[in-house]
């Protein structure tokens, strides 16, 4: 994800960092639960930034869709946190504009997620599993994909 000049890329248990659109990078290791660390296929997978001082980090265990420990790791005032009540796994994850970086919406193999809190709880909209999530401008209408599948949701 990017903002500004400021680039984040998930891998596995790390995040790495650019504040210089890409010419520079700094890796910041990330604590995974040992279960999550572990697993076959699974650690981070996705991020989103809100400005220069929120984001996110989302991930979880591919094969273990319902495992929901420290899915969603939380940006904000200088520092990380866990998610209080996590989503199972999650591969990609967006602000919604025009919310103040209050809701995010992420899915992934457990479905679709939302957030009023800026991400430290989470909602499940649909059990329907994706992998990509996108939104228009405004933020009312969230296109995702899974499996040769695209999928339109619309805010009423």
């Amino acid at each position: 994800s990017s903002f500004g000049r400021k680039v984040w890329v998930a891998t596995s248990n790390a995040l790495w960092k650019s504040l210089d659109f890409g010419e520079n990078w700094t890796l910041e290791s990330i604590k995974l639960p040992a279960r999550l660390d572990s697993a076959e296929v699974g650690g981070l997978m996705g991020s989103a930034q809100y400005d220069d001082r929120h984001g996110v980090l989302v991930g979880g265990d591919w094969n273990r869709p319902d495992w929901n420990e420290a899915t969603v790791w939380v940006y904000a005032r200088e520092q990380w946190q866990v998610c209080k009540v996590c989503p199972g796994h999650v591969a990609d994850v967006l602000y919604l504009p025009g919310y103040g970086g209050k809701v995010l919406v992420a899915g992934g193999q457990s479905g679709i997620w939302q957030s009023t809190d800026g991400g430290l709880s989470w909602e499940q909209m649909t059990d329907l599993p994706v992998y990509t999530l996108t939104s228009s401008a405004l933020g009312d209408i969230i296109v995702a994909s899974s499996r040769g599948k695209m999928y339109r949701l619309v805010q009423k």
